[in-house]
């Protein structure tokens, strides 16, 4: 719900590389570090997966009640202004809390 998945994999992905890249450059990656980088990460999966949960039951209590399926008239009357437009599309394209990839891993003819 939402197309989060590939988003959230993708960031997933990145948290671990900030994690993992020093730890096996190091050769001393531990499950110590596989567990700092689920902890960075949990709390925005849960977020998200929990907002999915709540609008899929919102879907399917409308479907129950042959209610047609959209965002009810006042969330079409607040996402109407451009701010908070804007606000739901980037918190929507990025998530809660999106890691930022450290560029000073990369080889430095990459950046």
């Amino acid at each position: 719900m939402g197309g989060n998945g590939i988003l959230m994999a993708v960031q997933d992905a990145v948290a671990a590389a900030n994690r993992l890249v020093p730890a096996l450059r190091r050769g001393t990656a531990t499950t110590a570090d596989l567990a700092a980088v689920q902890a960075d990460r949990e709390t925005a999966i849960e977020r998200v997966q929990a907002k999915q949960v709540a609008i899929e039951r919102q879907v399917a209590r409308a479907r129950e009640r042959g209610r047609p399926i959209g965002p009810p008239p006042l969330l079409k009357l607040i996402t109407a202004l451009p701010g908070v437009r804007g606000r739901n599309a980037r918190a929507n394209a990025y998530g809660p809390n999106p890691p930022r990839l450290n560029l000073d891993l990369l080889p430095s003819t990459l950046h």
